[in-house]
């Protein structure tokens, strides 16, 4: 069973309980780890009426495809081997359904830190075997119910960078990179343990690139920026002086 469950279980059947009483059902038969009726009657939720524009329909299908594709039956594990992928997208779904405030993907923040892990962890494999197009859609897809974290959105720019779609790149680090910045300036900021990891390769792939298209002065910048949030790292120490 995924370690957030007790929270959701929690927040899910207290909001279970206002809409349909067969949502309570699948906080029971999750609890027991019944992860496939669970996922089929959400499938089904969502082609009905009443409930395909509830977020909690789409999460129930996205926790358990995660649940099912970290399965140790080696024929679950097989059966769900896009379990990942299929979460990612049900996560996003139900964000794109949890309108107004926000409240409900905002209550499951445990489970979306756990989805967002995974999920980084397949686009580093995507990044790795050179497929910036898989790469770049998890990133999209982490951004629909991750939408404040700014490593993401700064990781797919540079996703977007090299697959050449330069416009969407600068949109995103100009949102980006500024509100990294001023995070690391603070010296009460705890960087995010899930998505902070990513964020070196990216800031040291963005200086050479600069660098390369002769950007100077951008690059000159971005390498100040790279030291004030690694000014331990000797790589960007080194790349900052040579741009002096």
């Amino acid at each position: 069973m995924l370690p957030v469950v007790a929270l959701l279980l929690m927040t899910l059947s207290l909001k279970a309980q206002v809409v349909d009483a067969v949502l309570d059902k699948l906080a029971a038969k999750f609890s027991q780890g019944d992860y496939e009726w669970v996922l089929k009657k959400a499938e089904a939720l969502m082609e009905d009426d009443k409930t395909k524009k509830d977020p909690e329909v789409y999460l129930w299908a996205a926790m358990c495809n995660l649940a099912l594709y970290r399965s140790d039956d080696p024929k679950l594990k097989d059966t769900y081997r896009a379990g990942l992928r299929d979460a990612l997208k049900y996560a996003a779904k139900a964000a794109s359904k949890d309108q107004g405030d926000h409240t409900f993907m905002i209550a499951q923040k445990d489970f979306v830190n756990d989805l967002k892990k995974e999920g980084i962890a397949l686009a580093l494999i995507h990044v790795q075997e050179n497929d910036m197009r898989k790469a770049n859609h998890v990133y999209k897809q982490l951004l629909t119910f991750a939408p404040e974290d700014d490593n993401i959105r700064f990781a797919k720019a540079i996703t977007d960078l090299k697959m050449n779609n330069v416009a969407e790149a600068e949109k995103l680090i100009a949102e980006a990179l500024p509100r990294i910045e001023a995070s690391y300036r603070d010296l009460s900021f705890r960087p995010d343990p899930v998505s902070s990891p990513i964020l070196r390769d990216a800031v040291v792939y963005y200086i050479d690139h600069l660098a390369m298209n002769n950007l100077t002065d951008s690059a000159r910048h971005a390498a100040f920026v790279g030291r004030i949030i690694f000014p331990l790292d000797e790589d960007i120490k080194f790349k900052a002086e040579s741009l002096k």
